[in-house]
Parts: C-alpha cells; structure tokens; sequence
C-alpha cells in the first residue's frame, strides 16, 4: 500500500459526529507482505494533543485509501489487514529506588515497557518491525534487552521506558550495559527524559556508538540523572520516565 494522507486512526468523542485525525500510518517505510505490532499508543496524550477529551462516546476509526485490489504486483496492489487489535488500561508503576532489572525473570518490571517515540523522533513514525525484546544471550550475560529492526533496510527507531518516583530524591546516578551491534551513531540515539508521564520528552545523553568497540558487553560509567536534568531545565517528579 502506498501511503496515503487519509491513512491513518482517526478519533470521535462524540460518537461520530465527527472525526481528527490523531495517528499517521506510513507504508513507505514499512516492509511489504509482513506481519509487523506497532508499538502501543497513548490514546490519551494522542486525543490530547489535538484538543480531544476521551469520553464514553468515544470512536477510534482505522482507515485505508487505496486504488488497487489485494492481489497483483507491488506496482498494482494496495490494501492494509489488521490482527490482533486491543484497547487496554496498562499497568504503569513508577518504582522506588533502588531499582534493577536483569531480565532474568518471566517478565519485567511493570516499571519497564517499550515506548512509542512518536514524541522523540517525530520525523519518522513508529514502525511495526522494531524489536524491544527480551532474548538469551550467553551463561555469563544471561538474558538481555535487544532493540533494533527485523529486516535490513527498514528503519526503526525503538524505546524502553523506565518509569521512576524522584520525588523525593537528591542524588541519583543510573547505571547499565550496553552491547554494540554495530550499529551506527544517529541523532535519535540516546537517553531521554519526561518529567510529565510521558507528555513530553528531552534528550539529555548522546551515545555515540561508532568509536566504541563492537560486539562485546561493557558497563557504563554512571550518569549523574540529577545534574542531566538540571542542565536541560527538567524537575525531579513522581512521574519521571528516562527512555533508552
């Protein structure tokens, strides 16, 4: 399907009377003939951002334009088929430190979840074939946290978020590993931090990946959270989230 300025999800809160347009779909970008899951989105800061306010009436349209039917070549084809759609209140803690996460366990932390960055890279919408996953690694590593693309060619730009109460902190340092697939250094690379739940987004920490050795594990020297915030004008709240 070609992308098209009608596609995307569309939002009522008046039971259809009428329609905004609050989500982007971008087919370009996307691998043709798969399967992918778009990051899940914020419906509430979405409607919010356009002026709408959620309410039992409330609409969400997914849409499609196209000229082709499903069968043909790429050049005369279109269509969009959906699986798997859910409309959830999610489980969001934000943890009191200390906090560590070892994705050892079944499952994360409910303060760990894979965010949509829509709001910090908006000149590429989300797309379906980002990894955020847990896999094992080695006896030593243990299980770790991957992110990147399913496919060469298709560019992802992918999130963790990290939900914590700083409330009532002074001093707090953040520490972790990194593994360098040899990936390149882009300007969306980096740490980010809201001090709003997740309304807004700052990048305070770059990573330059290139100049760091490739396919081996290394601890990060700890980042002072506290004086990064500072620098960039950031409050230490109770819904603070930094996002890789």
């Amino acid at each position: 399907d070609e992308t098209h300025p009608q596609d995307g999800i569309y939002l009522s809160v008046d039971s259809g009377r009428y329609f905004v347009k609050i989500y982007s779909f971008s087919f370009d970008q996307w691998a043709p003939k798969t399967t992918g899951t778009i990051s899940p989105l914020d419906l509430h800061l979405l409607a919010a951002a356009k002026g709408l306010k959620l309410s039992r009436n409330t609409i969400i349209r997914f849409q499609q334009y196209g000229t082709h039917d499903f069968i043909g070549s790429a050049e005369f084809s279109d269509g969009l088929q959906l699986d798997n759609i859910r409309c959830f209140v999610p489980d969001v803690t934000y943890a009191s430190l200390p906090f560590q996460e070892t994705f050892e366990g079944e499952s994360w932390s409910s303060a760990l979840s894979v965010g949509n960055t829509l709001l910090t890279d908006p000149d590429h919408i989300p797309s379906p074939f980002g990894v955020v996953e847990t896999v094992p690694f080695n006896e030593q590593q243990g299980h770790i946290v991957r992110m990147g693309s399913r496919f060469d060619k298709q560019p992802t730009t992918n999130a963790l978020d990290l939900r914590v109460d700083l409330s009532s902190q002074v001093d707090v340092e953040l520490t972790f590993k990194l593994f360098n697939n040899f990936d390149e250094t882009d300007p969306q690379d980096g740490i980010y931090f809201s001090h709003d739940a997740g309304q807004h987004f700052v990048k305070v920490f770059d990573f330059d990946l290139e100049p760091w050795r490739q396919k081996v594990f290394g601890a990060y020297p700890p980042l002072n959270v506290r004086q990064l915030a500072k620098e960039h004008g950031i409050p230490l709240t109770g819904t603070f989230i930094i996002r890789f």
